[in-house]
């Protein structure tokens, strides 16, 4: 069974496609290392494909603590993440809480447990705002961007000038998690990408699309402003025993009937700062 296949977004930049579940990892490769940015959900042996891509030594790195990024993370001896989200990589990373994963992609997409990465201990790295990895040619900087978790990352892929963004601004942006921050809150972390808009020109995402036009992130911030004005559209949206809404009206497709890209979806007691 294939369970994954790539796109070349530069020659140094590789998307590893989940073929069955769909969420995008990253393999930023240069000159003398490498990184694989997120693992995935846990169907399929990653690290095997990942060999398969690149001879050179790398690292893996986890943009946050969510089961459908840390899921292949497993099979290595450690990974880098935030600390901050060290939490959420407990709780997700959990095999009861996999298991709900498990058995919803198995019956969908008919997978088998055979195909899914257990649960085991492995090294968790610090990694935090600011630092560099100089991979040869390539220089990734680390830009904490909290909201949709406390240590959620984006990445800036500085002489290619392209932001990876994630799930930490996209078509879908997801603040309705239990641990997610209110929205007041979040919309300073995509203030502060704004406001570093002129050294990238591009934007990468966990799912959806690889590649967006930056012009998202503006999308998102104005849909901050709307759910704080009270002038969201506010579409029903429910998740598991969540009561959500969606700021922008979408069609069958889940994308923006106005024709932006950017979307947030959130949760009404949680959009203004407790403090």
């Amino acid at each position: 069974m294939r369970f994954f296949e790539t796109q070349k977004i530069e020659d140094c930049i590789t998307c590893i496609k989940s073929v069955k579940t769909g969420e995008f990892m990253y393999l930023f490769e240069g000159t003398e290392k490498a990184i694989l940015l997120d693992t995935g959900l846990g169907f399929g042996n990653i690290k095997e494909y990942v060999q398969g891509l690149t001879r050179l030594p790398y690292d893996v790195i986890l943009s946050h603590g969510h089961h459908d990024h840390i899921g292949g993370s497993f099979l290595y001896e450690s990974a880098y993440i935030n600390p901050k989200d060290i939490p959420v990589f407990k709780e997700y990373g959990d095999m009861k809480m996999r298991s709900r994963s498990l058995k919803y992609m198995a019956d969908e997409h008919n997978l088998s447990k055979n195909d899914f990465v257990p649960t085991r201990e492995i090294e968790l790295l610090p990694i935090n705002h600011g630092d560099l990895f100089e991979l040869g040619g390539l220089t990734i900087e680390v830009i904490e961007a909290p909201g949709h978790t406390p240590g959620t990352l984006c990445f800036l892929l500085r002489e290619k000038r392209i932001l990876f963004s994630g799930d930490a601004c996209n078509n879908c942006s997801y603040l309705f998690m239990r641990e997610s921050l209110p929205i007041q809150e979040y919309q300073k972390t995509v203030r502060m990408l704004l406001d570093r808009g002129e050294e990238y020109d591009r934007v990468l995402l966990s799912h959806w699309r690889s590649e967006v036009p930056k012009s998202i992130i503006q999308d998102v911030y104005d849909c901050c402003t709307d759910i704080m004005e009270g002038n969201a559209d506010d579409e029903p949206y429910g998740f598991m025993d969540i009561e959500a809404y969606v700021a922008k009206k979408r069609d069958h497709k889940g994308e923006r009937v106005d024709g932006k890209i950017g979307n947030v979806i959130y949760r009404k007691d949680n959009i203004f700062s407790r403090r």
